[in-house]
C-alpha cells in the first residue's frame, strides 16, 4: 500500500509530461543541447518515469526502481530549489503546466518520498514483472511522440480556446506578448509585434520595460512571478479574438509570422 501511494507522484509526472511533451522538450531545450540529444533525454526520462510509476504502483521490480527513484528525487530537490531562488518560479514544473505545485511544497513532497522509499520493502524482477512494466513504458513513448507538436490535453492557463478578457481588445482581435528583456529570443519578436501593431492592438507584458519601440501604453509591467503563473516560459505570444485564445506561439517566430497573425 505504501508503494502505491509513493508511485502516484511519479505517475502524475509521467502522464502530464507525456500528454504535453512539447512543454517538456522546451524546458530541456533551455540547456541549448543539439535537438537529437534533447529528444533522446526526453524519451529516456519519460520511459524511466513510466517504469518507476508502474513498478511502485504495482509493487513489481522495486529492487531496481527504488534506487532509480531516489536518484530522481536527489536531482529534483536541488533543481527545484535553484529554479525557485534564481528564476522566481511559482511552480516546481514537476508535473507540467497543468498541475502547479509551489516549489517549497514540492521539496517537502520529494523529501517525504525519499523517506518512504528508504522504508519500502523490495521485490525482485521476474520475467512476468518486466513484461507487465513494458506496457506503461511503451504507452509513455507512444503518447510522448503523439504530443510533441500539439498537446493531447492542454491544461495550461494559456491553452487555445480558453477565455482571456482584456479591456484593450473588447470583443475584437488583439495580440498579447509576454516577454522579458533578459530573454534573447524575445528580441526577435519585437519587429513582428511592431508590424502587427499597425493592423491589430498589441499589448506587451514584461517584468521590466523592454526597448522594443512600443508605445508606452502598450506595455504593462508586472512581477516576473505573476507572469510565470500565466505562461511556461518567455516569450509567449497569444492571439485573442472575441475574448478567446485562438493561437499561441513560443520560441523563435516562424517565417511569415505576420501573415499567421493578421490572416
Amino acid at each position: 500500500m505504501i508503494s502505491f501511494f509513493i508511485g502516484i507522484p511519479f505517475f502524475l509526472s509521467a502522464i502530464t509530461k507525456s500528454i504535453d511533451t512539447g512543454h517538456f522538450l522546451r524546458q530541456i531545450g533551455k540547456l541549448r543541447l543539439p535537438t537529437p540529444i534533447t529528444s533522446l533525454i526526453a524519451i529516456c526520462t519519460l520511459s524511466t518515469l513510466w517504469f518507476l510509476a508502474g513498478s511502485l504502483l504495482f509493487s513489481r521490480c522495486t529492487l531496481i526502481a527504488i534506487p532509480i527513484a531516489k536518484l530522481f528525487l536527489f536531482l529534483a530537490i536541488p533543481l527545484t530549489l535553484i529554479r525557485w531562488v534564481l528564476h522566481k518560479r511559482p511552480s516546481c514544473g514537476c508535473y507540467g503546466p497543468g498541475i502547479r505545485v509551489p516549489p517549497l511544497f514540492s521539496i517537502l513532497i520529494d523529501s517525504a518520498l525519499l523517506i518512504g522509499l528508504s522504508n519500502l520493502s523490495t521485490t525482485t524482477c521476474t520475467r512476468d514483472s518486466l513484461q507487465i512494466l513494458l506496457i506503461p513504458i511503451i504507452l509513455g513513448v507512444v503518447l510522448s511522440r503523439m504530443s510533441q507538436q500539439k498537446p493531447l490535453l492542454d491544461l495550461s492557463p494559456t491553452a487555445i480556446k480558453k477565455r482571456w478578457i482584456h479591456h484593450s481588445f473588447g470583443k475584437g482581435k488583439g495580440l498579447i506578448a509576454i516577454v522579458s528583456p533578459k530573454c534573447s529570443i524575445c528580441s526577435q519578436w519585437f519587429p513582428v509585434l511592431q508590424a502587427a501593431n499597425r493592423h491589430i492592438p498589441v499589448l506587451v507584458f514584461s517584468p521590466e520595460e523592454v526597448d522594443g519601440g512600443f508605445p508606452k501604453l502598450s506595455q504593462t509591467i508586472l512581477p516576473r512571478k505573476k507572469l510565470l503563473s500565466w505562461v511556461e516560459s518567455f516569450p509567449t505570444v497569444l492571439l485573442i479574438e472575441n475574448e478567446i485564445i485562438q493561437a499561441r506561439w513560443h520560441g523563435v517566430p516562424k517565417p511569415n509570422m505576420l501573415d499567421h497573425i493578421t490572416s
